[in-house]
């Protein structure tokens, strides 16, 4: 298997793994039907490739067929957010910064109002 990753099986992953740090399991049914797989064994190869690429923890109980994710290993999650979520993020951070180190927080409320 290839090293280079197409930005459809990114996707795929990413979803993947969003679907996981969610909801923490799903059997083979739900994943498939849940995230548009259109086929198991492309599931399954997107598992081994986490698994292999990302350290992963996802392990399979045969008995009650479901897959388990245990941590996200370095896999990093793709998200969007709309420009006033970014901005609102980076203001709430430098306001907790401003908290945990209060010499900043002068910067924060700067930050803050430049926004508005």
């Amino acid at each position: 298997m290839g090293m280079e990753l197409g930005s459809i099986r990114i996707s795929r992953l990413n979803r993947l793994m969003h679907y996981f740090l969610s909801y923490g399991r799903g059997t083979s049914r739900e994943l498939l039907s849940g995230l548009g797989y259109s086929s198991l064994r492309m599931l399954q190869r997107d598992i081994s490739y986490l698994r292999n690429e990302y350290s992963v923890d996802i392990t399979y109980d045969f008995s009650r067929q479901l897959y388990t994710c245990r941590n996200s290993g370095h896999f990093i999650l793709y998200f969007s957010l709309a420009r006033e979520e970014a901005v609102l993020l980076a203001v709430s951070l430098s306001i907790a910064s401003g908290i945990l180190a209060p010499e900043s927080s002068a910067r924060s409320e700067t930050l803050y109002k430049a926004q508005l």
